[in-house]
């Protein structure tokens, strides 16, 4: 499977920084209705945390773009909300709350 969203894949390696910096759990949602992730395609793209597919979730969490970008807290606040962030710049976002 190969994502149509090159900011997509390019996010997915970001999010690994951020893995080695922080102690985060990290979920990737997929919205697009044709396209279901794989737990082979998670596996080829060295992806090792929770890949779900949910449509309705882009409803839910008012998701405008693709991809977007949430980064929760462990109170359970959300502490960014917006596009595409660098590991460095996501490590500082949420960093300073843990």
């Amino acid at each position: 499977m190969t994502l149509w969203c090159p900011s997509c894949d390019r996010q997915i390696e970001e999010l690994r920084g951020v893995l080695e910096e922080l102690e985060v759990t990290i979920a990737s949602i997929n919205v697009d209705a044709n396209l279901l992730p794989t737990k082979e395609w998670a596996a080829d793209e060295r992806i090792d945390w929770f890949v779900g597919h949910s449509p309705e979730a882009g409803f839910t969490y008012e998701v405008s773009y693709v991809p977007t970008v949430i980064v929760v807290d462990k109170q359970g606040i959300i502490r960014y909300r917006g596009g595409p962030k660098t590991a460095s710049e996501l490590v500082l976002l949420v960093g300073q709350y843990q």
